[in-house]
């Protein structure tokens, strides 16, 4: 039996990851494969106190220091209460961000040190980094087309420039992990955006 594997989604709002790791759920469970789907901020009750505090509440009272250190929390409880103990138990672990959005949103975007935030982030996961990470990456008419009409979170309401850093950043953090992050065209079809992430999960499967 493969080793189970952790697998995370990247990219900026409006990429297409929920359906995207959707579809990966259901073609794991074709394959007879355990998982679990999870999400950051979030994935623990104490995660998702911390994600409804940063992205619904009182967001301007919050310096990037704190933001950052808040994400850091709600990722170590995560980490040690959920994707570790699923790992273990040999059960894939597909989230919905991780460190590299920490990385990209209060690094590039936000104006934290990029070394500080890399050693919080060794800190908070123990070193616990992905097997492969698929950064879905897309304009930001394209991002915001999608997002629509419902409810949007703190960064949802930012302006366009600041969803074209979070982009540069992206991107600039995929050339530094060729080997671990994948980027994918997200303004393909969702057909098209699938089969290229099953392509490169098809050794382990």
């Amino acid at each position: 039996m493969t080793k189970a594997k952790f697998i995370t989604f990247e990219g900026a709002d409006g990429t297409g990851k929920s359906t995207q790791i959707n579809l990966l759920g259901k073609y794991l469970e074709s394959k007879g494969i355990q998982f679990v789907i999870t999400r950051e901020p979030g994935g623990t009750e104490i995660g998702e106190i911390i994600r409804n505090w940063v992205l619904y509440g009182e967001h301007d009272q919050l310096k990037p220091q704190t933001e950052t250190l808040m994400m850091m929390a709600a990722r170590a409880f995560h980490v040690e209460n959920l994707i570790r103990p699923a790992l273990d138990e040999n059960i894939w672990v597909i989230a919905d961000r991780y460190t590299d959005a920490t990385t990209v949103y209060q690094g590039y975007a936000k104006g934290m040190s990029i070394e500080t935030i890399h050693l919080l982030n060794t800190i908070a996961t123990e070193d616990l980094e992905p097997d492969m990470t698929f950064l879905l990456d897309a304009s930001s008419k394209l991002g915001k087309g999608r997002i629509g009409s419902r409810q949007l979170d703190y960064f949802e309401k930012q302006s366009d420039s600041f969803y074209d850093q979070i982009r540069r950043g992206y991107v600039e953090v995929a050339s530094n992990s060729p080997e671990r992050i994948k980027l994918i065209k997200a303004d393909q079809s969702i057909e098209a955006v699938f089969a290229e992430i099953s392509s490169h999960l098809s050794p382990w499967v």
